[in-house]
Parts: structure tokens; sequence; C-alpha cells
């Protein structure tokens, strides 16, 4: 798959790119004896999502904490198994220079935090910590960050 996946013996073979980058797949086919084979190989091109895509308002609804520091290309980072699922309701205003995080619980304010924040290619820079954007369309969007003892998984809406 280009990331060091590989599958074997399978028909259809759903595969996510967590990292920007050009991708080197190849598909090789092989006789019902064994005694030939076939190559086939395209490289795919995978972007980070635009920084005007990452602007705006966004609401803070799951974090999902993963004790998992080594990971297998062949296994998505949706499919290990959780250890700690928590819910939010926070509002995260993301601008040029910074994240404005208003915390709210029953209906109360709690406290605001602003963060320095920067992005490039991928990964956001919030404060003293980075994130990489693993998955963004028009309505959500999930930053994967570490912790000492595996990944967390920050889920965002808007």
């Amino acid at each position: 798959m280009g990331d060091g996946a590989r599958f074997l013996d399978q028909e259809s073979v759903p595969h996510s790119y967590f990292v920007p980058g050009a991708y080197a797949v190849q598909l090789t086919a092989f006789s019902k004896k064994g005694d030939k084979t076939e190559l086939v190989g395209q490289t795919i091109s995978v972007s980070a999502p635009s920084t005007a895509s990452v602007l705006g308002s966004w609401k803070l609804s799951t974090v999902d904490t993963y004790e998992q520091l080594e990971l297998d290309p062949t296994i998505s980072l949706f499919d290990y198994p959780k250890i700690k699922s928590e819910t939010f309701e926070e509002i995260w205003n993301i601008s040029e220079k910074e994240i404005q995080v208003a915390h709210i619980s029953e209906d109360y304010f709690i406290f605001e935090n602003v963060l320095p924040y920067s992005y490039s290619n991928g990964v956001v820079y919030a404060g003293n910590t980075q994130f990489r954007i693993v998955r963004q369309n028009s309505s959500q969007m999930i930053w994967k960050g570490y912790y000492f003892k595996g990944f967390k998984l920050i889920y965002l809406s808007k």
C-alpha cells in the first residue's frame, strides 16, 4: 500500500492514509497454480486539508483514548480497542493565530482558554502540543494526538 501495510488473499481492501504524501501501491496477482504472477502498480497522492478548511467554529464532542504505542499500518486507527471515551461540550473557534476554547456544561459557561495556533501540512500546533488531522470533511474533523501510553482521537464537528 506504499505505507508499510500489506494485505494477502483479499479481493477488496479498504485502506486509509493518515499522513499526506505520495504512495506507491502495488498489486500482485497469482495464477491458481501459483506458477504465474502479474504485478501492477500506481502512485497515489494524498494531500493535507487546506488551511481555510481548518479555520472556523468547531464543537469538540468526544475524545477517545487508546493505549497503543506502535501502530500496525494494516489496522485502522479507529479499530484499535478504546480504553476510555470522554464527552465534552466545548466550542473551539480556530483563527489564523489562536484557538479560543469555551467549555460549557449543562448550559453554564465554565471557562475560556486561548491557545497559540498554527497549521502546516496536516499538523495542528496548539499551545505546546501537536495534532495530526487524520480525517476531515466539511462537517467533521478528527485530530490524533499522543500521550505517554498511546494516542487520543479528538472529534470536532461543525
